[in-house]
């Protein structure tokens, strides 16, 4: 039996998803020492990065072996301008919300914490984006939902996109499709590889 191109490249990438998920867990587990000074490593660079960007910034809350930015976050917040993402089931995107305090979150249908909605949403400047993987040219692969891009691919204004992770989990097979975002920006423990001239730093 054959199989369509878009159902081969479905397999390959639930394959890889659970590679690198594998990869990044076993990491932030057996390793906590070195996974922490990652965490502290790619917070400074973001700081770097962001200093002279004003606006919104979207972040996340780490889970499942993520680059836990809680530090970042809470420098964020002190400057009242740190959101989180909530799902938008009923449209499948993001919403973005200010978050004040880490006091009133719940778990989204995930598995992360997010902030429960009482505040219109906010559009933010720049946009964190934890990463399963990357690949050339901006390509990342996330768990699948297509969240992130259900949310920006048809806005005008595209926030800066900027993802977040290992530099192990680089996938050089790994591709955008048609349908994918790609990132402006990728920071990992070794640094910032930025794409086209979106974002220059």
């Amino acid at each position: 039996m054959t199989i369509s191109k878009k159902k081969a490249i479905d397999i390959l990438k639930n394959e890889w998803r659970q590679v690198y998920r594998q990869q990044r867990q076993c990491l932030a587990k057996t390793l906590p020492n070195l996974y922490n000074d990652y965490c502290a490593s790619i917070s400074k660079t973001l700081e770097r990065v962001l200093k002279n960007i004003n606006g919104y910034v979207a972040s996340y809350i780490a889970f499942d072996g993520e680059i836990d930015l809680s530090g970042f976050n809470a420098m964020l917040m002190k400057q009242k301008r740190l959101l989180l993402p909530a799902i938008n089931s009923e449209e499948n995107k993001l919403n973005f919300y200010e978050v004040k305090s880490f006091s009133q979150m719940q778990k989204s249908s995930l598995g992360f914490d997010q902030p429960m909605p009482k505040d219109e949403p906010i559009w933010p400047a720049v946009v964190l984006m934890p990463l399963v993987a990357y690949g050339a040219e901006g390509a990342r692969l996330g768990f699948g939902k297509g969240y992130y891009d259900h949310t920006f691919a048809a806005v005008e204004s595209r926030p800066i996109l900027i993802g977040v992770g290992y530099s192990m989990s680089y996938c050089g097979d790994l591709r955008s499709e048609a349908h994918d975002v790609p990132l402006d920006a990728v920071v990992t423990e070794i640094g910032l590889e930025s794409y086209g001239d979106s974002f220059v730093f």
